[in-house]
């Protein structure tokens, strides 16, 4: 066994490269050689037998591909066959199997023309709908332009009522207060009438050529007249405390005036962005979009009545007053200045105006969800149909093609 070994090292040295001359070692050696053989050996026979699998698959498809050309070329023997027997028909026969094929083709060009024609049609539809889309989406977007320079307007025109009725509060807080001084003069110079009458009586008394029924008439006429000062100093004073309370009750109506007037203008201006932001989002993502149902543009119809509706219940306030509402405004204010009850019917007519612009608002919210509901429906509708077009296109084109082929 060792002389074996020692041959196979003296034969192939090559295999025995990097290992000590031992037996031993050698002998491990030759073993995991062996072994490796051994696994190469398995693997290649695996792949032997996938090859021979694919080898049988290529085979089995060549004997279909062959299949398939003697097929072809059985079919081509018998159209060639079939041309020879009719080449050898008479002419009659040719030529009349010529005007089949010509009329065939004749009726295929007709239809292809008339598919053309279809299409053709189908296309200028498409592109009218398209163009009503368009129109109708400008229409929308000019009036709510239109919404809101009108919302604009009428909150510029309660800004100007604000002012004039603060201007008004103050002249009359100036007139009022004119009024409480010349009435303390007046209590004073009462005052002073007392004193003097209080004087006379004194002097009065201290005279005794005077009889006791002309001090009576005098005792009683000046009861008289201090009764008649105390009754009109009492009137004053409650006059000047309904002079204060009018005065607490205008700074108190123009504050909740102003603060209206702010709320206004930021809603005003919250609803110019959420108009902006939505009409540029509806005309960047909708060049195919349809129109929207007219009962949103009713709905604005009906908000702009509203303003009338107040001159509509109480038509007797503007008798001789123009129908704009700044004059109906401005003769209000004129009431205003005047007459207490005007005052209350003002601030009437100011919280029904704050009552209309929740509804107004409420109203444009479900208008603007209603127009977003409607360009979003449409806009998948037209993309269905797009892509109904396209298909339809497709088939006819590889229609066609087939036809041609």
């Amino acid at each position: 066994f060792k002389e074996k070994i020692h041959r196979l090292a003296d034969d192939k040295p090559s295999l025995f490269e990097g290992i000590s001359e031992e037996i031993s070692e050698r002998f491990n050696h030759l073993i995991s050689k062996v072994e490796n053989q051994s696994t190469q050996i398995d693997a290649m026979q695996i792949e032997r037998q996938q090859a021979d699998e694919k080898s049988k698959q290529q085979i089995k498809e060549l004997e279909r591909s062959l299949e398939t050309y003697q097929n072809e070329l059985q079919y081509e023997r018998q159209v060639r066959a079939e041309q020879l027997v009719f080449a050898a028909t008479p002419t009659m026969l040719s030529e009349d199997i010529s005007l089949s094929i010509n009329e065939n083709y004749q009726k295929q060009i007709d239809q292809l023309q008339r598919q053309l024609f279809e299409k053709d049609e189908e296309q200028t539809l498409s592109n009218e709908h398209r163009n009503e889309v368009e129109l109708e989406l400008k229409t929308i977007i000019k009036n709510h332009e239109l919404t809101m320079v009108k919302y604009k307007e009428k909150v510029l025109a309660l800004v100007e009522e604000r002012n004039q009725f603060i201007e008004q509060q103050e002249i009359s807080s100036t007139q009022h207060q004119n009024q409480m001084v010349q009435m303390t003069e007046c209590n004073n110079l009462m005052r002073h009438e007392i004193d003097e009458l209080k004087e006379s009586t004194e002097r009065h008394q201290h005279v005794t050529s005077q009889t006791l029924e002309e001090m009576n008439i005098l005792q009683v006429l000046i009861e008289e007249k201090c009764l008649l000062l105390a009754h009109q100093i009492d009137s004053n004073a409650k006059l000047q405390v309904d002079i204060e309370d009018q005065r607490i009750y205008n700074e108190e109506l123009s504050n909740e005036y102003k603060n209206e007037i702010e709320t206004l203008t930021k809603e005003r201006s919250n609803l110019v962005q959420e108009l902006e932001q939505k009409t540029l989002s509806t005309i960047s993502t909708s060049n195919n979009e349809c129109q929207t149902n007219d009962d949103q543009y009713e709905t604005l119809e009906i908000v702009k009545e509203k303003v009338k509706q107040i001159a509509n219940e109480r038509p007797h306030l503007f008798d001789g007053v123009s129908q704009e509402t700044n004059d109906r405004v401005e003769h209000l204010i004129s009431i205003v200045e005047n007459q207490i009850i005007q005052i209350n019917q003002l601030e009437q007519k100011l919280s029904q105006n704050y009552v209309e612009q929740g509804v107004f608002q409420e109203r444009l919210n479900k208008v603007e969800i209603e127009l977003q509901q409607t360009l979003m429906k449409k806009y998948e509708v037209l993309l269905q149909e797009r892509d109904v077009l396209i298909e339809q296109q497709s088939r006819r084109l590889t229609e066609r093609l087939v036809v041609i082929h």
